[in-house]
């Protein structure tokens, strides 16, 4: 059980049964030209040394040529930071790699990750595709350039057939107005008012009401509009037929047979928009990959072939 350390530094144990471990001397071996190159002895590899320690390392020893001072890499490429994957070298070791950015929305976050993880729907990676980063929920609202220029129109053109229509009415008894068919030019206006302040419904938060309403408010009162333009079209056509010998076109000119063209159509339109409504009606939806960075709040349309 005696073992001593002699003056020359080295262990001695006294029991001839006990196993000697094996000493391996550390060398760095670099290679500067063929044929040309430096040994060094860096380090031992021993159990002989006290408390334990059997590897050593001496930092004093490790010069490189290039006059700094790094403890080589086990790997023949360079670390991948994050935000890159690895791509193995095709034909090359498994340990030789090349660093690939990773993907769009994608992120690593670690050094030398293998693969990059995908982003959840909601979050989006940030530019050096280390993070992810929240969404931003947004839509049309009245505050943006776009919804004030469109919100503007809206009641500019409102407020010039609102005006239009004033003047109709104060202008009631006159001969142009009478000729013009009362009637119908008050139903035109009127449903062209609201044509032009329907695109109101479409700026803001959506809502399910309004996603409803969006679609049937503008068809129907555009319906009326139309319908209207077709009933003044079909007056003066008869008007220039009365002309003609014949007691029929006389009675349907009379009767103002003409304007039941409005409701006629517009139930038509009602009855297409109560079949959309109760099949398939627009609904509240998100679209998280139209614009990056952002989740757009907005109204689908429910049955695309109900909306054409």
């Amino acid at each position: 059980n005696i073992q001593f350390v002699n003056p020359a530094g080295d262990l001695v144990n006294m029991n001839q049964k006990a196993k000697q471990d094996t000493e391996y001397d550390i060398f760095y071996i670099t290679y500067f030209k063929e044929y040309c190159g430096i040994k060094v002895k860096i380090g031992e590899f021993s159990g002989h040394f006290p408390n334990d320690q059997k590897l050593y390392i001496s930092d004093e020893m490790i010069e490189w040529a290039t006059d700094f001072r790094q403890t080589p890499p086990s790997i023949c490429s360079r670390p991948c930071s994050p935000g890159h994957r690895q791509s193995p070298q095709e034909g090359k070791a498994v340990c030789c790699f090349d660093c690939n950015p990773c993907p769009d929305n994608q992120i690593s976050n670690m050094t030398n990750m293998n693969h990059c993880v995908k982003c959840p729907d909601d979050q989006y990676a940030n530019t050096k595709r280390t993070h992810c980063l929240e969404k931003v929920v947004t839509f049309l609202a009245f505050e943006d350039p776009l919804g004030m220029s469109l919100a503007g129109l809206a009641l500019f053109f409102s407020s010039l057939t609102a005006v239009v229509l004033g003047i109709f009415l104060k202008h009631q008894n006159t001969p142009i107005v009478k000729a013009n068919n009362q009637i119908l030019s008050y139903v035109l206006l009127i449903s062209l008012i609201f044509c032009f302040l329907s695109p109101l419904l479409y700026i803001g938060q959506p809502y399910m009401a309004t996603c409803i309403l969006q679609q049937t408010t503008f068809a129907i009162v555009f319906t009326m509009a139309t319908s209207s333009v077709l009933a003044k079209t079909i007056t003066v056509v008869l008007a220039f037929k009365v002309t003609v010998p014949g007691r029929r076109m006389r009675w349907l000119l009379a009767s103002g047979a003409p304007n039941f063209i409005i409701p006629i159509c517009t139930m038509i339109q009602l009855i297409l928009c109560g079949i959309w409504m109760g099949t398939s009606p627009p609904f509240v939806d998100v679209n998280v990959h139209s614009e990056h960075g952002h989740i757009l709040i907005v109204c689908n349309k429910g049955s695309v072939i109900a909306f054409h």
